[in-house]
């Protein structure tokens, strides 16, 4: 499943729920207010050590596990996962 993270860093309850649904094999795509996780790295490793592959729709990240995405890789991950979940505020 493709899960589009877009709450901000502040909304730590709303990674907790995502985090449940989390499942191995699926994708995340941190966009919008969700960049903002970018600089709390010990937030994001629950999100790694599930096996989840991590995007950023954004500039480089200075994590290497994070992988660089432009809209155009956006399309690609969502043709990959036949269902979706957008985690916006």
């Amino acid at each position: 499943m493709l899960h589009l993270l877009a709450f901000p860093a502040t909304r730590r309850d709303l990674l907790v729920l995502m985090l449940q649904c989390l499942a191995e094999g699926d994708e995340v795509v941190l966009l919008d207010e969700g960049l903002q996780w970018l600089a709390d790295e010990r937030a994001l490793q629950p999100i790694r050590a599930k096996g989840t592959r991590l995007h950023a729709l954004a500039g480089p990240s200075e994590h290497l596990w994070v992988a660089e995405s432009d809209y155009q890789e956006l399309i690609a991950i969502s043709e990959r996962h036949p269902a979706s979940s957008s985690w916006y505020p």
